[in-house]
């Protein structure tokens, strides 16, 4: 039998799949794949997002963004943000839990994320994929099997208890269905934070001094810009040529905002 090429890939996907829930000991398959990443430039404009994987293809409509309220250069602590603003009380009940977390990044982002699931009492299977080995990272608990004797001297049920908690690794070669699947989550992940940053810094570049001038509305705005050309033009034009555009009383005004707020 020959297989199209879309058969083919859904071949490839599922067997991907299930080689994922073997290899990380799910207890079922990974139907729904969340993968978060972080972007920022030198600590500003800091997003987060979160794409959504169905079987192992992108659901778009599920993805999600988030602009970090946690200022400046801190890849953990906005890993820590997005995660309880993901499995807040509200966002649990408005978009399905997912089955495995996938995190852009090293033990560290990894970390972080499961520090605050234990903090909120959540237990989600959570692997980080990290890019310069492709090192896929699993935290893992050894158990002890811990066995008591009750007063009568008979042995009680046997229970389990933590021994150890570390981070294991697994390394795949690149023809692997499951690291190329990761990787594609991954990726996409990546490239829609990316495009979220890129929007909030152009909106952020665009941003005319304008915008927040007193008594300066849309049509005057235009009428400046017209004028003028840019926002460092009206800044740079002398009083008389601002009452010669939009009369004394608004260009004196104005003269007097922009005096107060030169472009450095």
């Amino acid at each position: 039998m020959i297989f199209g090429e879309k058969e083919a890939f859904d071949l490839r996907n599922d067997q991907a799949l299930v080689g994922l829930a073997d290899r990380l000991d799910l207890k079922g398959l990974p139907r729904r794949i969340e993968a978060y990443d972080i972007s920022h430039m030198q600590g500003s404009d800091n997003v987060a997002s979160m794409v959504v994987f169905t079987d192992g293809v992108p659901n778009k409509d599920e993805y999600r963004r988030f602009k970090m309220q946690l200022k400046g250069n801190d890849d953990f602590g906005h890993m820590r943000e997005v995660m309880r603003r993901r499995f807040s009380k509200t966002n649990l009940t408005k978009w399905p839990k997912p089955d495995l977390l996938l995190i852009d990044g090293g033990k560290g982002q990894l970390g972080a994320a499961l520090g605050v699931l234990d903090e909120l009492g959540i237990t989600i299977p959570a692997i980080g994929l990290a890019k310069r080995e492709e090192e896929i990272i699993q935290r893992k608990v050894d158990l002890q099997k811990d066995v008591a004797i009750d007063s009568r001297g008979h042995y009680e049920d046997e229970a389990w208890v933590t021994s150890n908690v570390y981070f294991h690794v697994i390394l795949l070669p690149p023809s692997s269905h499951v690291l190329q699947l990761l990787q594609r989550v991954r990726d996409e992940a990546h490239r829609f934070a990316i495009t979220y940053h890129s929007l909030l810094r152009g909106k952020r570049a665009t941003k005319s001094i304008l915008d927040d001038a007193p008594g300066i509305g849309p049509a005057t705005h235009k009428k400046l810009i017209k004028a003028l050309g840019s926002g460092r033009g009206v800044q740079q034009a002398t009083l008389d040529e601002l009452i010669a555009i939009i009369g004394s009383s608004k260009a004196s005004q104005l003269r007097g905002y922009l005096d107060a707020n030169m472009l450095k």
